[in-house]
């Protein structure tokens, strides 16, 4: 008997499963019953045998009504818990309050499917009602898959409150089915807040007010990636994480607090413009994914939508010389949400996690569009093509966000523009984004086409903004670094006890090649950092005059740049080629140093592959140099990560060791088994894919 009871134990999680997603109601019940069953099992397993039978039975009447209560609810007799409804978006602005509900439960009837606007003022975080709230009956009845918009301009008495609008009003509250009269599934969605929205209000304001909304909740961390302190709190992570280690679900949980840690951290560097230590920080969280993974399962995933999400910005609004870094890591993490959609894709709730990731409630009229752009940039990444989950829930995106633009003023739709300018990092990738909203397919017939159409009416406009964004962070940081450089000149010459001089900002007049100059020695330091014999030499080679005296050289600083693959989409069996830049962003480096590429085809922490090092002997202040690995390695399905290093071997001293290399993981799809298929393949992508 005992080895009946331990097989059915065995078998259990099978069957709960089917009982699972019934979520509440009589279902609920019998499952909690049957777990807290299962850990009286487990507690006294040393029951004498007469009491384990009466237990197994009572298991296995109750695990028999619940298949029965499952059975009932797919067939659509028992109804208890089943329904469900939706408050969908509210938008509220100058001209009035627009609601939209869908009706996802049985047919309604008269006056049932309630909603309710409240007058809400926010001090201190704390919000309170003001006035008498507004009450909407339903007066017709209401289908089930039927969407009602509540529109104040439509409405008498919802159009009268509106206008006695109380002073002091910081935002709405819209409820439906505030009563519980209709027993739902969920309740979450039956809420939503939202802020005013004037014509005032730009599209760099609305991208900032829904940025806030991807911040992961915690408190600051005060030992901080760069901190001296911050290897004994690395320790500390790894003996918490040693004493479970024959718990793995424990471990799990540890590894993704430790994941949160570094989002927290992440975003207390951003604030305190540490952008250095970033990137590196975002590869270690990647590591605490990948260890916890296996146990953790869907949770992971989540974790890593929400962890992307929240780091959209961070990436977006990034210093030019920390761009590229941290758009690889972010990169890493992008590939690593696309891998694990496609290791899960059996199972039919996996790809809810991404919806609930990027349908974020309480979110103003332009929110959909970062999810539209996250979803596009999951998709190109996601192994062996395109997803048609992703696909579908683009297509919702796209048409829930036709349907707010409607209902918004011409003046705050005009911001869409301005909205896309302040979520794109670059030109390139804004563009990829509308691309790829003008491919997807309408294959219901559900009217994006509008949506298409507003976007790629603002194209023109949104390149615009891009350049004149560029353009003004390229001098700000170039302010800053004069500053910078100017601040450190004057500390040192003050140390020295020296006058303290800036820089000479006019261009020093060329003396043509061919004039003669004295040879007496009098050097001067030019603002290429390099020392010439006096100041006639330096002008004949037309640069400015830094400073009287021989250069103190500041000291190097290589970085990999620009890291791409060719072909750059692989098929398996194909000889992967790379390249890479190689910059200085420092003083010259004169001694001759190897640059080092290493792959991880398991993604496993040990490097298959090991191609020839390359080297370089000298790399001038803000110059560049092309590495390349004609044929770095032959290729197998899957996804693979590969290491690129400038200066491996250390040979050349640098002011920043920690930033000279940078991780890229890539997938690799399987190889064309015919002519005729690769052909057909090729042909089907070219319809789909983005230029």
């Amino acid at each position: 008997m005992r080895e009946l009871t331990e097989l059915f134990w065995m078998f259990l999680p099978a069957g709960a499963a089917n009982i699972s997603p019934l979520r509440g109601g009589r279902s609920g019940a019998y499952f909690g019953t049957i777990r807290g069953l299962r850990a009286s099992h487990e507690k006294n397993s040393h029951m004498n045998p007469f009491r384990r039978i009466f237990v197994f039975f009572v298991i296995a009447v109750l695990f028999l009504g619940g298949g029965a209560i499952a059975r009932a609810h797919e067939g659509g007799v028992e109804e208890d818990g089943g329904e469900n409804l939706v408050l969908e978006w509210v938008n509220f602005t100058k001209e009035g309050i627009v609601a939209s509900a869908r009706n996802e439960a049985r047919t309604l009837q008269r006056e049932e499917g309630e909603v309710v606007f409240e007058w809400l003022r926010c001090e201190k975080g704390a919000c309170s009602t003001v006035a008498a709230p507004y009450e909407w009956k339903n007066e017709e009845p209401w289908q089930k898959g039927e969407r009602r918009v509540v529109d104040s301009r439509d409405v008498e008495g919802l159009r009268a409150w509106v206008l006695s609008q109380p002073f002091g009003v910081s935002r709405v509250r819209v409820l439906l089915d505030p009563g519980g009269a209709i027993a739902e599934s969920s309740e979450s969605d039956n809420a939503w807040e939202e802020r005013p929205i004037s014509p005032k209000t730009s599209g760099k304001a609305l991208a900032a007010r829904d940025a806030l909304l991807q911040k992961i909740e915690g408190e600051t961390p005060e030992v901080l990636p760069g901190s001296g302190l911050y290897m004994f709190k690395s320790i500390w992570r790894e003996m918490n994480v040693f004493f479970v280690f024959f718990d793995k679900e424990k471990r799990a949980e540890k590894r993704l607090a430790r994941a949160k840690e570094r989002f927290l951290e992440i975003e207390a560097l951003v604030a305190e413009k540490k952008y250095e230590h970033v990137a590196k920080t975002m590869y270690r969280m990647m590591e605490d994914f990948e260890k916890a993974k296996r146990a953790a399962g869907k949770q992971e995933l989540a974790e890593r939508v929400k962890g992307a999400l929240s780091l959209e910005d961070v990436e977006t609004n990034a210093p030019l010389q920390y761009a590229w870094e941290i758009h690889e890591a972010r990169k890493g993490l992008l590939v690593g949400i696309s891998r694990r959609l496609f290791e899960l894709r059996e199972d039919e709730y996996i790809f809810e996690i991404l919806h609930d990731g990027v349908r974020k409630r309480s979110a103003g009229p332009f929110a959909l569009l970062r999810g539209l752009k996250f979803l596009g940039n999951v998709q190109q990444y996601y192994p062996g093509g395109e997803s048609e989950e992703i696909q579908t829930l683009e297509r919702e995106l796209i048409e829930e966000f036709e349907l707010r633009l409607a209902y918004l003023p011409e003046d705050i739709r005009q911001e869409t523009a301005s909205y896309i300018t302040h979520i794109a990092n670059d030109e390139e990738s804004a563009t990829r984004f509308l691309q790829r909203i003008a491919l997807l397919e309408d294959t219901e017939g559900k009217g994006i086409e509008a949506a298409r159409r507003a976007l790629r009416d603002a194209e023109s406009e949104i390149r615009g903004e891009l350049k004149e964004k560029l353009e003004e962070k390229t001098k700000e940081e170039e302010r800053a670094r004069t500053e910078a450089a100017v601040r450190e000149k004057m500390e040192r010459k003050g140390e020295e006890g020296m006058i303290i001089e800036s820089p000479k900002e006019k261009e020093e007049e060329k003396i043509p090649e061919e004039a003669l100059c004295s040879e007496h020695i009098l050097p001067v330091c030019g603002a290429d950092d390099v020392t010439y014999e006096n100041e006639c030499m330096a002008k004949k080679k037309g640069v400015k005059i830094w400073k009287e005296g021989v250069c103190e050289l500041a000291l190097p600083d290589l970085l990999i740049f620009q890291a791409e693959l060719t072909p750059k989409e692989p098929k398996s069996g194909d000889w992967l080629g790379i390249q890479a830049f190689i910059t200085n962003n420092g003083g010259t480096a004169q001694k001759l140093f190897r640059n080092r590429l290493r792959i991880d085809a398991d993604i496993n922490g040990f490097f298959d592959a090991l191609p020839n090092d390359v080297s370089l002997n000298l790399l001038r202040t803000s110059s560049s140099e092309r590495i390349w690995w004609e044929k770095a390695w032959q290729t197998v399905e899957g996804v693979h990560r590969l290491e690129l290093c400038a200066d491996s071997g250390r040979a050349v001293e640098e002011s920043n060791e920690g930033n000279n290399c940078t991780i890229l993981a890539f997938p690799v799809g399987p190889a064309p088994t015919s002519t005729l298929e690769a052909s057909t393949s090729t042909s089907a992508n070219a319809s789909t894919s983005i230029p």
